[in-house]
Protein backbone atom coordinates (compact mmCIF):
# COMPACT_ATOMS: atom_id res chain seq x y z
CA UNK A 1 0.00 0.00 0.00
CA UNK A 2 2.64 2.54 0.74
CA UNK A 3 4.40 1.04 -2.05
CA UNK A 4 1.41 2.25 -4.37
CA UNK A 5 1.82 6.17 -2.63
CA UNK A 6 5.53 6.34 -3.17
CA UNK A 7 5.66 4.95 -6.64
CA UNK A 8 3.15 7.46 -8.07
CA UNK A 9 4.54 10.75 -5.71
CA UNK A 10 7.98 11.21 -6.96
CA UNK A 11 8.14 13.60 -3.87
CA UNK A 12 6.31 14.00 -0.47
CA UNK A 13 6.99 17.17 1.08
CA UNK A 14 7.84 17.10 4.84
CA UNK A 15 5.73 19.68 6.76
CA UNK A 16 5.97 20.40 10.34
CA UNK A 17 4.33 23.86 11.21
CA UNK A 18 2.00 25.13 14.16
CA UNK A 19 0.49 27.39 12.18
CA UNK A 20 -2.57 26.45 10.05
CA UNK A 21 -2.24 29.27 7.95
CA UNK A 22 1.38 28.58 7.22
CA UNK A 23 0.66 24.87 6.30
CA UNK A 24 -2.40 25.85 3.83
CA UNK A 25 0.16 28.52 2.04
CA UNK A 26 3.05 25.79 1.98
CA UNK A 27 0.43 23.33 0.15
CA UNK A 28 -0.68 25.84 -1.95
CA UNK A 29 2.78 26.60 -3.23
CA UNK A 30 3.47 22.64 -3.41
CA UNK A 31 0.58 22.22 -5.78
CA UNK A 32 1.44 25.34 -7.92
CA UNK A 33 4.76 23.51 -8.49
CA UNK A 34 3.25 19.90 -9.21
CA UNK A 35 3.97 18.46 -5.57
CA UNK A 36 0.75 17.16 -4.54
CA UNK A 37 1.88 14.41 -1.79
CA UNK A 38 2.55 16.05 1.79
CA UNK A 39 3.54 14.52 5.47
CA UNK A 40 2.30 16.54 7.89
CA UNK A 41 4.69 15.70 10.98
CA UNK A 42 2.88 15.49 14.57
CA UNK A 43 5.75 17.68 16.26
CA UNK A 44 4.01 20.53 17.05
CA UNK A 45 0.62 20.82 19.28
CA UNK A 46 -1.58 21.79 16.43
CA UNK A 47 -0.78 19.09 13.94
CA UNK A 48 -3.96 17.14 14.04
CA UNK A 49 -5.72 20.19 13.70
CA UNK A 50 -3.56 21.27 10.83
CA UNK A 51 -4.14 17.74 8.76
CA UNK A 52 -7.63 18.29 9.51
CA UNK A 53 -7.40 21.72 7.96
CA UNK A 54 -5.08 20.98 4.71
CA UNK A 55 -7.52 17.39 4.44
CA UNK A 56 -10.62 19.87 4.00
CA UNK A 57 -9.01 22.49 2.06
CA UNK A 58 -8.01 20.34 -0.49
CA UNK A 59 -10.44 17.47 -0.59
CA UNK A 60 -11.37 18.10 -4.00
CA UNK A 61 -7.72 18.52 -5.77
CA UNK A 62 -7.00 15.61 -7.76
CA UNK A 63 -4.43 13.80 -6.50
CA UNK A 64 -3.54 15.20 -3.12
CA UNK A 65 -2.52 12.56 -0.73
CA UNK A 66 -2.12 13.74 2.73
CA UNK A 67 -0.34 11.92 5.38
CA UNK A 68 0.75 11.93 9.09
CA UNK A 69 4.66 11.88 10.16
CA UNK A 70 6.29 11.51 13.41
CA UNK A 71 4.09 8.71 13.99
CA UNK A 72 5.64 7.15 17.83
CA UNK A 73 2.90 5.02 19.52
CA UNK A 74 -0.58 3.56 18.34
CA UNK A 75 -2.76 6.62 19.99
CA UNK A 76 -0.75 8.78 17.10
CA UNK A 77 -1.76 6.72 14.49
CA UNK A 78 -5.58 6.38 15.25
CA UNK A 79 -5.88 9.67 15.96
CA UNK A 80 -4.04 10.30 12.45
CA UNK A 81 -6.47 7.61 11.08
CA UNK A 82 -9.40 9.11 12.34
CA UNK A 83 -9.05 12.64 10.68
CA UNK A 84 -8.39 11.01 7.21
CA UNK A 85 -4.77 10.55 6.83
CA UNK A 86 -4.09 8.12 3.64
CA UNK A 87 -0.69 7.22 5.16
CA UNK A 88 1.66 7.30 7.86
CA UNK A 89 5.16 7.61 8.68
CA UNK A 90 7.37 6.84 11.87
CA UNK A 91 11.15 7.56 12.26
CA UNK A 92 11.76 4.33 13.83
CA UNK A 93 9.49 1.00 13.87
CA UNK A 94 7.94 -1.39 16.50
CA UNK A 95 5.51 -4.64 16.06
CA UNK A 96 2.95 -2.73 17.83
CA UNK A 97 3.01 0.13 14.92
CA UNK A 98 3.28 -2.27 12.26
CA UNK A 99 0.21 -4.59 13.71
CA UNK A 100 -1.78 -1.14 14.52
CA UNK A 101 -1.07 0.02 10.21
CA UNK A 102 -2.36 -3.39 9.61
CA UNK A 103 -5.72 -3.45 11.60
CA UNK A 104 -6.30 0.39 10.57
CA UNK A 105 -5.66 -0.88 6.88
CA UNK A 106 -3.29 2.16 6.86
CA UNK A 107 -0.07 2.44 4.86
CA UNK A 108 3.14 2.91 7.22
CA UNK A 109 6.55 3.64 6.03
CA UNK A 110 8.53 2.76 9.05
CA UNK A 111 12.06 3.92 9.68
CA UNK A 112 14.93 1.99 9.65
CA UNK A 113 18.46 3.23 10.63
CA UNK A 114 20.35 0.30 10.92
CA UNK A 115 20.83 -2.96 9.02
CA UNK A 116 19.57 -4.79 11.82
CA UNK A 117 16.42 -2.20 11.40
CA UNK A 118 15.99 -3.49 7.93
CA UNK A 119 16.32 -6.91 8.47
CA UNK A 120 13.83 -6.92 11.02
CA UNK A 121 11.29 -5.03 9.33
CA UNK A 122 12.12 -7.76 5.94
CA UNK A 123 11.50 -10.29 8.85
CA UNK A 124 7.86 -8.78 10.04
CA UNK A 125 6.88 -8.20 6.23
CA UNK A 126 6.98 -4.68 5.83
Amino acid sequence: MIKEILQNSKIVAVITTNSTDEALNICSALLKGGIKTFEITLRTQNALNIIKDVNKEFEGAKDVIVGAGTIITEHDMKSAKDIGVKFCVSPGYSANLIECAKKLNLPFLAGASTPSDVVGLINMGV
